[in-house]
């Protein structure tokens, strides 16, 4: 079903990308314009906010999940439209994305 999804996006925009262990996906902040969904892999997902000064960091994160194959991410790109990242997604092994704008 997933094979017939991407052969029916692909005309429209959608990219199959490949990512590396430790590669990013997309940061928080950054503009949202493609949510993805896993074919390959797992993807840890991260937010920052406000730390502590007694801590002494800039900023403090936190896990918020770890996504694998079929699973949807990104997905303030379709939903939240077209605004900002929420999250930074991070790749925990090798990862195949579809990209759906």
């Amino acid at each position: 079903r997933l094979q017939e999804l991407i052969d029916y996006l692909q005309p429209n925009g959608m990219v199959v990308k490949h990512y590396a262990p430790g590669q990013v996906l997309f940061r928080q902040g950054e503009k949202a314009d493609f949510m993805y969904i896993i074919r390959e892999g797992l993807v840890g997902s991260s937010t920052s906010g406000p730390s502590s000064r007694a801590r002494g960091a800039d900023s403090m994160s936190v896990k918020l999940a770890e996504r694998g194959p079929s699973d949807l991410i990104g997905t303030s790109a379709a939903f939240g439209g077209g605004g900002t990242r929420y999250s930074t997604a991070k790749c925990i092994t090798p990862v195949t994305v579809v990209g759906i704008p």
